[in-house]
């Protein structure tokens, strides 16, 4: 059986941040950003930024890089 016509690849980014800091508190969680083409020339593949920044500022240079691109939340977790 094949899938050619039912399924769709799209290229992207997994941003899975850990590391908290006085800026950014608690880590960024688990998300995902595509459509993303790859960049093989640049480091780590043209990804942006994460590590240390809150969520909305990596959210917001995506968009400025990828403006067509859809960014999607994982798994959020309870900030209570």
């Amino acid at each position: 059986m094949t899938l050619t016509g039912q399924v769709t690849a799209l290229p992207g980014v997994e941003i899975t941040g850990l590391v908290r800091t006085p800026e950014a508190p608690r880590s960024i969680g688990h998300s995902n950003v595509f459509p993303v083409n790859a960049d093989p020339a640049a480091f780590m593949g043209g990804t942006l930024p994460i590590e240390g920044r809150r969520l909305g500022a990596v959210i917001g240079d995506y968009r400025n890089k990828h403006p067509q691109s859809l960014f999607q939340l994982n798994h959020p977790r309870d900030l209570s």
